[in-house]
């Protein structure tokens, strides 16, 4: 069996994008676990882009192969040009519809937190410098957290639904954001911190007043993401709420952490109630 290549130059154009695809595809492969665990709401994003890369890398291995001769017999034909065509159409129409899904999620997901404070004249003020603050006793932290919404904005962060976090505050006002794995509206993915510390810092710093913020579900996030990933993203929204003059309390369960860990967040972080 012979085999010639009439047209060398188109023939190494169409192995180079070949080589191309072929290499971006591989490397998108790779880091799909690690872009996914970081932004869960672009998995179906990312999984239509490899779907489109796929065909693409199929579209053009044929783009290269039909230029080889074959015992005299040249493989290009007008049935094979044509399905090239279709299989290059289908991946950019994949492409497109991935990237709506994207477009759809990024709008979805981006929270717009209404600026609420609870006017109650019976309301006991207390005075808490900017920071982030630990709490042992939930009762006592929901206590501090309602008196502080008196004076500034605030937003809970919980490991429960709003209706059910609302009624255990005693405040049907405040906004929630609840922690689960299951996407809607006013809902944050619990590994999907980047996203998390976004939403924080762009409510701290929306009007010219400071927050109040109430961060409940710690021992979750850790288990989620790990202690070591959860202890930066805390030690960040300090810095951030310091900058902003705004408070952020969180409970937390001391039994539930080991002593390494207690320790760290002791030294960082000062215990409030």
């Amino acid at each position: 069996m012979s085999i010639s290549i009439p047209d060398k130059v188109m023939f190494m154009s169409d192995l180079l994008n070949f080589v191309f695809i072929l290499i971006v595809s591989v490397i998108t492969l790779n880091y799909r676990g690690r872009f996914v665990s970081k932004f869960p709401q672009f998995r179906k994003f990312y999984d239509i882009v490899i779907v489109s890369f796929m065909i693409a890398l199929a579209g053009t291995f044929l783009d290269a192969v039909d230029e080889l001769e074959v015992n005299g017999y040249y493989i290009k034909n007008a049935l094979l040009t044509r399905i090239e065509s279709w299989m290059f159409a289908i991946a950019v129409g994949i492409m497109s519809i991935g990237w709506v899904i994207t477009l759809r999620a990024v709008i979805h997901g981006m929270v717009r937190i209404p600026l609420v404070r609870v006017e109650d004249a019976k309301q006991q003020k207390v005075h808490i410098d900017p920071g982030l603050y630990l709490s042992t006793n939930d009762d006592a932290c929901h206590t501090i957290f309602a008196s502080l919404l008196h004076q500034r904005p605030g937003l809970v962060i919980s490991r429960s639904p709003p209706d059910i976090t609302q009624a255990s505050i005693g405040i049907e006002e405040v906004p929630v954001l609840w922690i689960t794995k299951v996407g809607g509206e006013n809902t944050v993915h619990p590994t999907n911190l980047p996203y998390l510390l976004h939403t924080l810092v762009s409510f701290f710093e929306e009007g010219d007043m400071p927050k109040a913020v109430l961060l409940d579900g710690l021992e979750y996030l850790i288990l989620e993401n790990g202690f070591p990933a959860i202890f930066k993203f805390l030690t960040t929204l300090k810095d951030y709420a310091l900058l902003t003059n705004s408070i952020v309390l969180m409970p937390m369960e001391s039994r539930a952490h080991s002593e390494q860990e207690l320790n760290m967040l002791l030294r960082e972080f000062e215990i409030i109630s």
